[in-house]
C-alpha cells in the first residue's frame, strides 16, 4: 500500500506539473500570435522553471518505474487500473503540449520567413533608389549636382 501511495503521489505531481505546463503553453501560443515577444520570453522562463520540476519529479519517479515489475505486484488490480489511467492523463497531457508546440515553431518559423523575404525586398527597394540616384544628382557616389545646361559661347 505504502509503494501505491508513493507512486500515485509522484504521479499526481507530474499530472499537477504537465496541467500548468499546458497552461503555460496555451498562454505562449497567445503571445506568438499577438507578436508579443516580451509576454513570449516571460512565459518561456516560467515554462523552464515548470519543466526543471519535471525534471526532479521524474527522478523521484525513476526507481519506482525501473522496479515496475515487482512494485505491480505489490498493488492490487484497481490500484494498477488507477495508476494506468493517471499515467494514460500525463501522456496525453505532454502530447498535447508537444503537439502546440509544434505549432507554435512553424508559426515562428513561418514569421522568420517572412521578416527575411521583407528584409531582401527592402534591401532590393533601397538598391534601385540608389541606382536611380536622387533628384539633381548624378546618381555616381559622392557626386555633387549635374549641370542642365552648359554655356557654349562663352
Amino acid at each position: 500500500m505504502a509503494v501505491f501511495r508513493q507512486v500515485v503521489t509522484l504521479l499526481d505531481e507530474h499530472r499537477r506539473l504537465y496541467v500548468q505546463l499546458d497552461g503555460l503553453a496555451r498562454r505562449q501560443s497567445e503571445h506568438i500570435e499577438a507578436d508579443d515577444t516580451d509576454g513570449l520570453l516571460a512565459v518561456l522562463a516560467e515554462r523552464q522553471s515548470v519543466i526543471d520540476l519535471l525534471d526532479h519529479a521524474q527522478r523521484k519517479l525513476e526507481p519506482a518505474r525501473r522496479d515496475w515489475e515487482r512494485v505491480s505486484h505489490e498493488v492490487s488490480p484497481d490500484e494498477r487500473e488507477h495508476i494506468r489511467l493517471v499515467l494514460a492523463e500525463v501522456t496525453a497531457l505532454a502530447a498535447q503540449v508537444a503537439a502546440r508546440d509544434e505549432d507554435d515553431r512553424r508559426r515562428l518559423e513561418s514569421r522568420r520567413d517572412e521578416i527575411a523575404d521583407e528584409m531582401v525586398s527592402l534591401t532590393r527597394s533601397r538598391k534601385a533608389f540608389a541606382a536611380y540616384g536622387a533628384p539633381g544628382t548624378s546618381g555616381a557616389p559622392g557626386a555633387g549636382p549635374q549641370a542642365r545646361f552648359q554655356d557654349r559661347e562663352g
